[in-house]
């Protein structure tokens, strides 16, 4: 059974039931129905409404197709090497300077910086 045959055949039992139903349920029906509607229109049309576009493309396969995939997977690696690049760089840098520091030797402008100089005064209170 595909849906638009499913779909007639709960069509048909909708329509049976409510023939069954007495005329003063299906005017508060009716009732019931116009008042969410209008204040179903009453509300703003904004919100959430690109989530549903965004999952059905999703769902399709358009959102997951190479031509985006494949740049997304590229910055992101690209993004990643970079962050590990400069975290490795600052700890050799922070390494030799502590070398230089403890073996003493620093280069003259080094002792001549005055936040060198500060720091030094800083760190023996």
């Amino acid at each position: 059974m595909n849906e638009r045959d499913l779909g007639s055949k709960i069509a048909r039992h909708l329509e049976h039931g409510a023939s069954q139903l007495r005329q003063g349920t299906l005017y508060r029906l009716q009732a019931a129905r116009n008042a969410a509607m209008q204040k179903y229109h009453a509300q703003p049309a904004f919100g959430l409404a690109g989530v549903g576009l965004a999952a059905s493309r999703f769902r399709h396969g358009q959102l997951l197709s190479a031509r985006i995939l494949l740049p997304l997977a590229f910055l992101l690696l690209s993004l990643s090497g970079i962050v590990y690049w400069q975290t490795v760089q600052q700890n050799n840098d922070v390494e030799e300077i502590d070398t230089h520091l403890l073996t003493g030797d620093l280069p003259i402008n080094a002792y001549l910086d005055k936040d060198f100089d500060a720091w030094l005064k800083h760190s023996s209170l």
